[in-house]
């Protein structure tokens, strides 16, 4: 049986061969993305009014300056992925869980993590996404033993990054389905979880106040709790569980989705054995409607009410870190299973697994599926780029023929590379996390050439307004191209991007409905 400890430096070099595996692509890409372009320009951090106040100072702390934040890439991830592997082995340290192959192939499951690449793809805000995580971690592993220290890091957890305070909810989630699991009293179990997640939530509404009367009175809505949207709690409750599952079975193929399920049935009946067949705890029958039901939820569990970054658009993936505990429970209740179908000695009981080469054959190929979707990503990612880098110079010398100072609108998205097209339609994920020619994105990225008059427009009443104005006056645009057009209207100029013509789209009032 492999439950025994093992040699704590090959457990430490495990860790850092597997994050150096998954991320090694993201190393070296080291390409801008998406928020990086306006901290270019500013060169400041600007997280402060966000929500995030601990961030702005981390960012200066690193950049060795107090006045201004250049670009030191790829340093900031490389900090962050050290405190990737720091936190976690230390989190295992502090909690005494043996250093062992299974912890090890169970570490390995959480730093092959989709969604903490979601949020390391961004070249500054890396290390304040690592950051938070790092503190909502060792929350959680002071919990049991100090619960000032474990306040004191889900505090500061929320001034990095306030939705990363979800890590020490799911941590505690798995922690008491986990007692359930081996036997533990039930009502000693539930109790734990219940004072744990109040002990987060009066955190969150200390950070909360702190954040309004210390920091920033008018910090933006990524501060604010989920139940004082204007839209209400159950609105994005509904949202939060709708698309979480989109966001998260997104990173694998039509063949993975498959595979995938089947493992999350045999977890499942994996539960439905252990306690009816192998175990002879009480409540069996309780224990098993509990682990089964939270194993089901604990994807929209994990964002929860405390999710803290609200929108209809769908959940950022760079906000779920914390739901790949769920692959690391369908790991290991598949190694369980697994163990069982050897018929070997002594397997009984939640930490003994077979040391066999069909156990390591399924550990190998499970983990196989994230590996792949890393390098996939950044290949995406580097495709849609260079398009990207493409239509900036086309628009940029466009705008040459006009006066620099004019100010200027801009509407619209270029699409994703035909290249990849058919991957993002496949993987869903993909076609989330790529960094699209949006108006959003161009408005950034023009600024390198001297237009810093320049508004995206989407999403306001302005956009319907000039629209709708222009197909009705079959007004021609200026410069016409296959992919953006520019229209001089004396004041100012509008660009529309895209091939789609724009009277056809909702912003047009006499044919779509009214954006807002």
């Amino acid at each position: 049986m492999i439950c025994e400890n093992t040699d704590q430096k090959k457990f430490y070099i495990t860790a850092i061969i597997a994050t150096l595996l998954f991320y090694f692509p993201l190393i070296l890409s080291n390409y801008y993305y998406r928020d990086d372009f306006e901290r270019l320009v500013s060169q400041t951090p600007g997280w402060s009014e966000y929500g995030r106040p601990f961030a702005d100072v981390l960012a200066f702390f690193l950049s060795a300056d107090w006045q201004w934040m250049p670009d030191s890439s790829p340093f900031f991830l490389i900090i962050a992925l050290c405190l990737t592997i720091v936190s976690a082995c230390l989190c295992l340290k502090i909690r005494s869980i043996p250093f062992n192959a299974v912890t090890a192939a169970l570490l390995v499951a959480y730093i092959f993590n989709p969604f903490l690449l979601a949020a390391y793809l961004y070249r500054f805000d890396c290390v304040i996404m690592a950051m938070g995580l790092t503190c909502s971690l060792l929350g959680w592993a002071y919990y049991k033993n100090s619960k000032i220290k474990s306040a004191i890091f889900c505090f500061i957890s929320m001034g990095f990054y306030q939705s990363y305070i979800n890590m020490f909810i799911i941590l505690v989630l798995v922690e008491t389905l986990f007692d359930i699991y081996r036997g533990r009293k039930i009502s000693i179990a539930i109790r734990y979880f219940i004072k744990s997640v109040i002990f987060a939530a009066l955190i969150t509404v200390f950070f909360y106040f702190f954040d309004k009367i210390f920091i920033d009175e008018y910090a933006a809505v990524k501060g604010q709790f989920i139940f004082q949207s204007s839209k209400g709690a159950a609105h994005y409750i509904a949202v939060t569980t709708e698309n979480v599952f989109s966001r998260y079975f997104g990173f694998l193929s039509t063949t993975g989705k498959i595979l995938y399920g089947i493992a999350i049935c045999v977890g499942f009946a994996q539960i439905q054995l252990h306690f009816y067949r192998d175990t002879h705890f009480d409540k069996p029958v309780l224990r098993a409607a509990i682990c089964s039901i939270a194993y089901l939820f604990m994807l929209p569990i994990s964002l929860g009410v405390l999710y803290g970054i609200v929108g209809d658009s769908g959940i950022p993936p760079r906000v779920m870190p914390q739901s790949i505990f769920f692959s690391v429970c369908v790991l290991f209740l598949l190694i369980q299973f697994v163990t069982r179908l050897q018929k070997l000695e002594n397997q009984r009981g939640a930490l003994t697994f077979a040391n066999t080469k069909a156990t390591w054959g399924i550990i190998g190929f499970f983990l196989l599926f994230p590996l792949v979707f890393s390098y996939i990503l950044n290949s995406a990612v580097r495709i849609q780029n260079d398009l990207n880098r493409y239509y900036l110079y086309r628009i940029a010398t466009s705008l040459e023929l006009f006066p620099p100072e004019k100010p200027i609108y801009i509407l619209g998205g270029l699409g994703t590379s035909s290249y990849i097209k058919d991957t993002a339609e496949r993987m869903r994920l993909i076609a989330v996390m790529i960094p699209h020619g949006s108006d959003w994105l161009l408005s950034s990225q023009l600024k390198e050439f001297g237009y810093n008059n320049i508004k995206m427009i989407s999403n306001t009443r302005l956009a319907a307004q000039l629209v709708t104005e222009l197909c009705n006056q079959n007004r021609l645009p200026d410069i016409n191209t296959m992919n953006y057009r520019i229209f001089d209207l004396d004041e100012f100029l509008f660009i529309s991007l895209g091939r789609k013509n724009m009277c056809l789209s909702d912003y047009n009032e006499n044919t779509g409905d009214d954006p807002q």
